[in-house]
């Protein structure tokens, strides 16, 4: 029967490879789509890294360079805020969680190009955060006057610079003779991971440096502030006039972090709902387009078909070797579509398609294109088995 139905489909090559094409388009398509949207459904579900719940993030703009007025301003700012009664913790860093802005660096550790984002965070920061610590200790007041910087990486750099080995005191930057003011990062400790931009961006190699706080000479972009449970509706206002008073020139926006977290998931699932809404238009198209085709192929099939119900086969058999026909047609143009598809992991030409995301995009993509060619094929099926042989007579 299989080998009949590849004759069929030989026989009617024109037509159907053009069908084939369509297919292969459309699955592609879907294959893109679905790979985005399968990619974005894991990032979602891994962990942040810290804690996000009830938490206040405090903006700081000072309008230029960070001076060592703007230094004391902040230690100051941060000893009142910790004082308050109803505020839990009070925390400096660089750049705070999910905003737009970051630092990257690169380096070369051990013969090869690495790529991390860095940030600096003032002592107690990661504990009031919620972070994870795996093996060693946070930076704290225990690193002032030390010949080097103490860092702390996350588990992803820790295994790319030191795998099989634990990364604690050793130096993460290459020594550097032309660099007057070089110094030795070492590592003081390992944490699993600080999703900075939010749940749909990837985890990436990350570097924390601590934010000395009492020497003045470092900027911090953000405050981030948790409330103790029971906090009054005004401490936000409260936060923003206590700051203002000791920083006078500096403009504060105040957002709770659930505000910024949502605003950073509409950002990235509008364009994928776009790109999702157009691959579905595309695929109703296509499902005309091969509903139509069926159609047209069965009207142009009736003294074949009468033929067959003149030899004995009933109409069952009719109707499911239509629907086979197509689902054979599907096949072959899934299997060039999955050639194509399997490619982009192969080659490593997008980062965010690699294996289990293209295997999750092949899997929703065929399922997909499979269910409609089903679909599309049942009704001409059933107007494939309503011919007779009086039909066929009638035809010849």
């Amino acid at each position: 029967m299989f080998k009949h139905m590849m004759k069929l489909i030989w026989n009617r090559k024109g037509s159907n490879g053009l069908i084939i094409a369509e297919i292969v388009i459309a699955f592609l398509v879907v294959f893109g789509v679905a790979s985005l949207g399968y990619s974005n459904y894991r990032l979602y579900h891994q962990p942040l890294g810290f804690k996000w719940q009830g938490g206040l993030h405090v903006m700081i703009r000072n309008g230029g360079d960070w001076t060592e007025e703007d230094g004391r301003a902040l230690e100051q700012a941060l000893n009142v805020l910790r004082d308050n009664p109803q505020i839990e913790s009070a925390s400096a860093l660089l750049f705070g969680p999910f905003r737009g802005w970051r630092s990257t660096t690169n380096f070369t550790f051990g013969g090869k190009k690495v790529d991390a984002v860095q940030n600096q965070f003032s002592d107690g920061a990661h504990q009031a955060m919620g972070m994870e610590l795996l093996e060693g200790r946070w930076t704290g007041p225990e690193d002032i006057g030390l010949d080097w910087s103490s860092v702390v990486i996350n588990k992803r750099l820790a295994d790319e610079l030191f795998p099989g080995e634990s990364p604690l005191g050793k130096n993460i930057r290459p020594p550097d003779e032309e660099d007057q003011n070089y110094r030795e990062q070492r590592v003081v400790g390992v944490f699993t991971d600080f999703r900075q931009m939010g749940e749909f961006f990837a985890e990436s190699n990350y570097v924390i440096h601590r934010l000395p706080i009492e020497a003045h000479d470092e900027r911090a972009f953000s405050l981030v502030i948790y409330p103790r449970p029971g906090a009054s509706v005004a401490l936000q206002e409260e936060i923003v006039e206590t700051v203002q008073r000791v920083a006078p020139n500096w403009t504060l926006k105040i957002q709770e972090f659930g505000a910024m977290r949502d605003a950073m998931l509409e950002q990235v699932m509008t364009p994928l709902t776009v790109a999702m809404l157009i691959a579905g238009f595309l695929i109703l198209m296509v499902g005309f387009g091969l509903f139509g085709v069926l159609w047209q192929s069965v009207t142009r099939r009736t003294g074949e078909l009468g033929l067959r119900r003149a030899m004995g086969a009933n109409r069952q058999r009719i109707y499911r070797q239509i629907i086979a026909e197509m689902c054979l047609t599907a096949g072959i143009a899934l299997a060039l579509g999955i050639f194509v598809a399997i490619q982009f992991p192969m080659l490593g030409t997008f980062k965010v398609v690699d294996w289990p995301t293209a295997i999750g995009g092949i899997t929703i993509g065929a399922g997909i294109v499979i269910a409609l060619c089903f679909l599309c094929s049942l009704y001409p099926g059933w107007l494939a088995s309503r011919r007779s042989p009086a039909e066929a007579l009638h035809y010849e």
